[in-house]
């Protein structure tokens, strides 16, 4: 036997006319929604999470975590039941559910036993697709945690209807200031929720020395880039926020988080300065800022404490540098 087959949703043509309009199916994986699949992934501490979009006869993922197919048949996936619903739609225990005890990723592997998914809607307000979140033991998810999940499927439709360059730091493919300010707000909303801390860290590139021409001073930041995107997890969110200044937000954190980040990226730093012939030496300042989700601040004051800490370490390191130290 097969699952119960969803029915046709009353706009259909319309819908996927909208679908199609967005340019998304078959597209390949962007940071834009990988970002915000691996956030849910941490936030809600499942083994999966898809944002599907739902096609006339198959069900594809544009970003995926802990799966490993891109697609199913519309018939045998969860999403094309939730697009049904204006709100999320929540399945304890699928082997209990008749709807969908006979699924494939409920019967073979992956073993799906918990199901929430909600709707994502195109800028035209169809529903095209789904964020979603599985786990193979049965769960359900408290009031909080469904404000979080809408919450991160409203941040997919941002990224639906913004241009990507609106978000985007071109030289580094990191979030820019705009982008960061709107992920950011989101993140600070969900923290203060759910009792989840975060912390901020600070990122600052001292101007090295040997650096003159223009096209030097990208290559520098490319590199700073490059150790940040090393060293931090998979799960913060970076940004490059000013010509020289970075910037990350450590979701779901232990107390040392980012200082152990910013140790790392240190660590990475002094690794590069070590290298035989580089054309020149890396030097950072970073320091962090936590967010206390029983006293929150909000995001301006978080990172001008921040700020605050980086420029006094700055004030120092400038100040030995122009002393010959």
């Amino acid at each position: 036997g097969s699952m119960t087959v969803a029915p046709i949703p009353l706009d259909e043509e319309a819908r996927l006319e909208s679908l199609r309009e967005l340019r998304l199916l078959d597209s390949e994986p962007e940071e834009r929604f990988d970002r915000i699949t691996r956030i849910a992934q941490s936030l809600f501490d499942v083994p999966i999470v898809v944002f599907s979009l739902v096609d006339s006869e198959r069900v594809w993922f544009k970003s995926r975590v802990g799966l490993d197919f891109p697609e199913l048949q519309r018939g045998d996936a969860f999403c094309s039941h939730a697009i049904l619903s204006d709100g999320i739609i929540q399945v304890e225990d699928a082997q209990d559910d008749s709807r969908f005890g006979q699924s494939p990723v409920v019967n073979s592997s992956p073993g799906v036993r918990f199901y929430a998914g909600c709707p994502v809607r195109s800028t035209d307000r169809r529903r095209v697709g789904v964020l979603a979140i599985m786990d193979t033991k049965p769960r359900l998810l408290d009031a909080a945690d469904l404000d979080n999940l809408a919450d991160l499927a409203k941040g997919i439709e941002v990224e639906i209807s913004a241009t990507r360059v609106s978000t985007v730091d071109e030289l580094t493919g990191m979030l820019n200031l705009r982008g960061f300010h709107q992920f950011a707000e989101k993140l600070l909303k969900i923290s203060a929720r759910s009792g989840t801390p975060l912390s901020l860290v600070y990122v600052d590139v001292l101007n090295p020395k040997s650096v003159s021409i223009p096209g030097d001073r990208e290559l520098v930041l490319k590199h700073v880039a490059d150790s940040i995107n090393q060293t931090f997890r998979e799960s913060d969110v970076l940004a490059r926020i000013g010509s020289a200044r970075f910037c990350a937000l450590l979701p779901e954190n232990s107390d040392h988080a980012s200082e152990s980040s910013t140790a790392r990226l240190q660590t990475a730093i002094r690794a590069w300065n070590m290298e035989p012939d580089i054309p020149f030496h890396l030097d950072v300042v970073a320091s962090g800022a936590r967010f206390d989700p029983a006293n929150p601040a909000n995001l301006e004051q978080l990172m001008t404490r921040a700020e605050t800490a980086v420029n006094a370490m700055r004030a120092v390191r400038q100040l030995d540098w122009g002393s010959g130290g």
